[in-house]
């Protein structure tokens, strides 16, 4: 899965309303992972969250987060390319590995995921 796109995280200002919505929308199966963070799953492809956003979020706010492997190596490797860490590496509750956020030359951010730290 390394370098695959595996999560793609949606922001939201009402997160029982865009559940409801992706739910009945596209039949996407909706978890809770945390009470300001529900996990969506869709038939195929890579699935994602939705993230309790304390004000209406911007147009675009979604983040795509790639899979890579070893979370430290890969943002070691990142910076060296020229990014920056955008938000630092942390351990995601329940078993579900560890993310980070980077901004690539340009400005972009793109989040990182892995298993292993």
């Amino acid at each position: 899965m390394a370098n695959d796109i595996c999560h793609v995280e949606i922001a939201t200002a009402d997160l029982a309303a865009s559940r409801d919505f992706v739910q009945r929308f596209f039949g996407w199966a909706v978890t809770e992972m945390m009470p300001e963070y529900w996990l969506w799953a869709a038939p195929e492809g890579p699935g994602g969250g939705l993230a309790l956003s304390p004000e209406p979020p911007a147009e675009g706010a979604i983040a795509i987060y790639v899979g890579v492997e070893g979370l430290g190596a890969a943002l070691g490797r990142a910076t060296t390319l020229g990014a920056e860490v955008h938000r630092p590496a942390m351990v995601l509750p329940g078993d579900h590995g560890h993310c980070a956020a980077i901004r690539i030359p340009g400005g972009a951010v793109l989040g990182l995921w892995s298993r292993t730290a």
